[in-house]
């Protein structure tokens, strides 16, 4: 069984819906008791149409390439995973305006400092608030397991680690409840933030203290990461006279550091997505921290047109290999050898 929440964020990280905290609640009693709770965050650039149609997409598709791990695999699992699920999409104000006839829409793209400050405020104010209700709900204190699976994109990565660093902060401090049997898998899809922010004594340096798995996605082809979003920290420093420092170039552009590497107990070889790539190819990515290289997926498939020119392959994620790579890493618990 699926059900799904819609919630929307206003500009300050303000959840603008009055009746969310009552659906929470409903959605957490024990009549549900979901195993899997999905929540999506997307990135700048997206008016509510296209993150409806952002989140239906990886929904279904998802869904499909879970349907045939299963199917072409069913001799390594222990047993096939089943689960009732309850999907959260996140939608926050990430463009001047929604209407697409505004003029002021050709001057989206020098809002990057605006969205980039948006993306952390809506995380720790918005998502954080959602995810408080969910964890402090009395009704999950009987709930054999549930995994909070937070899946964000560019800006949105950043949206999704700033609520668990207040999760984080706020359970040291007993205001949420530590539960034991909530783990926490996350999936970080070509991250728009400096990747040193995850290391120990930065911003979302605690992210890593909390029971989770990290999935993290980058790529050469990015070239909205590899080379737009340096100029853009490098121009806001200029007057400082700050060095481009390799520890702050964006997370979807190079990975994490070495020391949030060595903080998530190390990593194995980064796993390569090329064309054909099948969920099994997990089956040994067993790490809390996974990066993955979208690097040969995305050079097969030639260069991005139109817009999508601009920013190279950002924004293609909604892939097969891309699907099968999160099934795998979200699944891999269930996946037992021969």
């Amino acid at each position: 069984m699926s059900n799904y929440l819609s919630i929307p964020i206003n500009e300050n990280g303000v959840v603008v819906d009055d009746n969310i905290d009552n659906l929470i609640r409903a959605a957490m009693s024990t009549s549900f008791e979901f195993s899997d709770i999905y929540v999506y965050s997307h990135g700048w650039s997206l008016d509510a149409t296209k993150m409806m149609d952002w989140y239906n997409r990886f929904a279904i598709e998802y869904n499909k390439a879970n349907i045939d791990l299963i199917a072409q695999n069913n001799t390594i699992f222990q047993s096939p995973p089943t689960s009732k699920t309850l999907g959260v999409g996140l939608h926050w104000p990430s463009m001047i305006s929604e209407n697409e006839n505004s003029p002021i829409d050709y001057l989206q793209q020098l809002t990057f400092y605006t969205m980039d400050k948006r993306a952390g405020s809506v995380g720790e104010h918005g998502l954080y608030s959602v995810l408080r209700l969910i964890l402090s709900s009395d009704a999950l204190s009987a709930y054999k397991s549930v995994r909070l699976n937070l899946l964000g994109h560019s800006f949105g990565c950043k949206v999704v680690v700033a609520a668990l660093e207040q999760v984080y902060e706020d359970m040291v401090l007993h205001k949420i409840p530590d539960r034991p049997n909530v783990s926490f898998n996350v999936v970080l899809l070509q991250g728009a933030f400096e990747r040193d922010l995850l290391d120990e004594h930065e911003c979302y340096g605690n992210v890593e203290h909390l029971n989770i798995r990290l999935l993290v996605t980058r790529s050469d082809e990015d070239e909205a990461l590899q080379t737009w979003f340096d100029d853009a920290h490098f121009n806001l420093n200029f007057f400082q006279l700050v060095k481009k420092d390799p520890n702050k170039r964006a997370l979807g552009a190079m990975g994490p550091t070495d020391s949030t590497r060595a903080a998530m107990g190390g990593t194995l070889p980064d796993v390569s997505v090329g064309p054909g790539f099948q969920s099994t190819s997990m089956l040994n990515q067993d790490r809390r921290l996974v990066v993955a290289d979208l690097t040969p997926i995305h050079r097969s498939r030639g260069t991005q047109q139109g817009y999508a020119k601009f920013s190279g392959h950002h924004s293609d994620i909604f892939i097969p290999e891309v699907y099968a790579l999160i099934a795998g890493f979200l699944y891999n618990n269930n996946l037992k050898p021969q």
